[in-house]
């Protein structure tokens, strides 16, 4: 097809003009490194060339208008101050071979070499009506985030234009200039190529599983299948097959395409060159002229990313996606919408998504299930139930296997048992614990009927962790049959809420056909929040946890890794609390004590008693003292883990799961929510400590 831009041709260059060049080199040898930026005359390009130029870089601002170029240039060194922004305009269409090849003889003629070059230059791939644009800009503060997205889909058209502009400029322009560009960022000591992409750029986007494996499998992609690729997506396009074909659908499906294969390219790149450092990126849902200002962020706070990644040191990942957070999957995130962080978002209404793992999970590269045969151990083996210290002394020392012992609150059924399924798959000894006995029996009989011929090493003790005399008998049990803990996974949790079990029956059948949005309203319409609910949520969920914590402490402390994971949800992140106040004090963990959060926990219950949770700024649109007990349990992980710096203590989400606590109603299997727990408590001796992990890694608490 005939949409490709013609490859840059360069006509040798004399003798006299290659030692002209090589003194240039010679000459600017200085420490100062030299950035390139595509498309910087304004939004997220702007702002990462003034927040570069800050830092002391000197910064080429490139723009395809030359006034406008200018004009931000001029920007630029007039609000520097005392210190001169050391930045320079350079003309540069990004789909005008001639245009790129003057820009490289510029940069080569100039400056000798180019240490970072940033392809930020892009279109939307949609045709907009900017006079119907113009009417609602009034109302896009009043709109939340899936009205806006909303809104932006109905009002735009996706034409076959538009959809090849879209290719010729989000890929095949950044493809140009870095070929351009790639000898003279050679010659630099710490090369960087950063491609500005987008969370609509991931593979959950595409609905072909056959897609998502060949644009994932980067051992075996080319640059050429890729082009062969967008020829079959633009024909698709103009045959109308986009659907029938598994293309990115639901708007923007151009913008997509190429954003996925500007990823894919990234690490190709990044393959192909293992000294750089190239990588790709989404500066999240920022307020510019493609988002047609109906973005959540300022373009001060989307270049932040941009530049974060840019100035990675020598030993960063290379060939990798980072998100707000840090880095991340290509193929699947946990939100739609992407804010002040993409693992969990602020000032913007969370929306969960699908998550394949099949493609590219954090899980498939954990150890693999361990295939050594031990001897189960039956719960109901023979041991005092006041051990002296001598034979505890003695359980510990019987005990030194390899194999790691894991105990989940909550485990019989839903995200526990698969916790425990999983764990016991991958050669762990697993107490299973449920405040029901019978149900906790049965779930272990159905663990070890499914294990196959390698019987999973799975045993049941009966846990009500509101019962300090029942979590005392779990204590002793652990201490006596093993004499250490490894893993502890609070688990255990309730809604917090009262809902009507027949009135969800009904709604049961209608799941299926109502997205993501439907359910949590639906769940939210129909769910009644009381003080005495309330009462019981703090209880279960946060001094439940806590009090099993605190009682199999000394038990976690004799293992050589020990580990506690914090099952928390995205409602517990401080972004859902509407008063500052509380967001710095719930945040400020180097202050924050147990006794604070006591005693924030009690304001808490007293204003929910005085109808005073909105008044105050505590967290409104239901499910409030669920929301209120996270946040607390996040920061008790973060205190602990200071407390036991050599420990790993981490909580998480699990994502949006179809469990009794959310009436069936997520998107998610208890399979999937499980993989998030297994990763966490499987993470290396010298990984992460008092951090919070959502299905993308880690993440913000705010």
């Amino acid at each position: 097809m005939n949409h490709h831009l013609p490859q840059s041709s360069r006509v040798q260059c004399s003798p006299q003009a290659a030692a002209t060049r090589k003194m240039a080199a010679i000459s600017n040898t200085s420490s100062k490194r030299i950035a390139l930026v595509t498309g910087g005359n304004k939004g997220v390009g702007l702002e990462t060339c003034r927040k570069l130029a800050s830092r002391g870089l000197k910064v080429v601002l490139t723009a395809r208008n030359e006034a406008r170029g200018l004009e931000a240039v001029d920007g630029i060194r007039r609000s520097g101050g005392p210190g001169q922004p050391d930045v320079i305009f350079h003309q540069l269409d990004v789909t005008d071979t001639s245009s790129i090849d003057r820009l490289a003889d510029f940069v080569r003629d100039q400056f000798g070499r180019l240490d970072i070059l940033i392809n930020n230059a892009g279109i939307s791939g949609v045709d907009r009506d900017p006079v119907l644009v113009a009417k609602v800009k009034e109302q896009v503060e009043s709109m939340d985030v899936n009205q806006r997205v909303q809104w932006m889909k109905e009002n735009s058209k996706e034409t076959y234009e538009e959809a090849k502009e879209c290719m010729r400029t989000n890929y095949y322009g950044p493809k140009l200039v870095t070929e351009a560009l790639l000898p003279l960022l050679q010659l630099s000591s710490s090369g960087r190529i950063v491609n500005v992409s987008s969370g609509f750029g991931l593979l959950r986007n595409f609905n072909s599983e056959e897609l998502k494996k060949e644009l994932n499998d980067i051992d075996n992609l080319t640059e050429k299948r890729l082009d062969e690729l967008l020829d079959l997506f633009l024909e698709d396009f103009k045959a109308n097959l986009i659907e029938a074909h598994g293309w990115p659908t639901g708007g923007s499906s151009a913008y997509k395409v190429a954003k996925a294969a500007l990823n894919a390219y990234t690490r190709i790149l990044a393959k192909k060159f293992p000294t750089m450092r190239i990588n790709c990126l989404t500066p999240g849902y920022v307020k510019t002229d493609i988002s047609m200002h109906m973005g959540v962020l300022t373009p001060e706070e989307g270049a932040s990313n941009p530049v974060k990644v840019s100035l990675l040191p020598d030993d960063g990942p290379t060939g990798a996606y980072f998100d707000r957070d840090g880095e991340a999957s290509f193929v699947w995130c946990l939100v739609l919408i992407f804010g002040t962080r993409m693992g969990q978002i602020s000032r913007e209404k969370r929306a969960f998504i699908r998550f394949w793992p099949e493609l590219n999970s954090p899980v498939k590269t954990l150890a693999q299930p361990n295939t050594t045969t031990l001897v189960s151990l039956d719960s109901t083996s023979a041991v005092p139930k006041t051990p002296t210290a001598a034979r505890r002394k003695m359980a510990a020392i019987s005990n030194p296997s390899s194999k790691r012992i894991a105990l989940v609150t909550g485990g019989n059924k839903g995200i526990g048992l698969e916790t425990c399924r999983q764990l016991a798959s991958r050669g762990l000894k697993v107490v299973l614990t449920a405040r029901n006995e019978a149900r906790g029996l049965e779930a272990v009989d159905g663990i070890r009927r499914s294990g196959g011929a390698g019987q999973p090493d799975v045993v049941f003790h009966q846990l009500d962790v509101t019962d300090p005399s029942s979590i005392d008998r779990l204590a002793d049990f652990v201490r006596d049959q093993f004499g250490r803990l490894d893993i502890l996974i609070n688990n255990a949790g309730i809604s917090g809420v009262d809902r009507d079990p027949v009135l969800f029956a009904k709604f049961k059948e209608q799941v299926e056909s109502m997205d993501v949005d439907q359910r949590v309203q639906c769940m939210k319409e129909n769910s009644k929040e009381t003080y005495e609910e309330a009462k019981e949520c703090m209880r279960t969920n946060y001094y439940g946890a806590k009090l099993v914590t605190e009682a199999l402490l000394p038990l976690l402390q004799l293992s050589s890794s020990g580990r506690i994971v914090n099952v928390s949800s995205g409602f517990g992140l401080l972004r859902n609390f509407n008063n500052e106040e509380l967001k710095k004090e719930f945040n400020d963990i180097d202050n924050l004590a147990e006794k604070r959060l006591d005693e924030l926990l009690d304001l808490f219950l007293e204003d929910f008693k005085a109808n005073l949770i909105e008044a105050h700024g505590w967290p409104t649109g239901g499910s409030s003292a669920y929301k209120v007990v996270k946040a607390a349990l996040n920061a008790y992980t973060r205190i602990l883990a200071k407390k036991f710096p050599t420990m790993r203590i981490n909580s998480l989400t699990p994502g949006y799961v179809k469990t009794d606590m959310s009436m069936h109603m997520g998107v998610l299997t208890p399979e999937e929510g499980a993989s998030n727990v297994v990763m966490v408590s499987l993470l290396p001796d010298d990984g992460p400590t008092g951090a919070y992990f959502d299905r993308d890694g880690e993440a913000s608490f705010v």
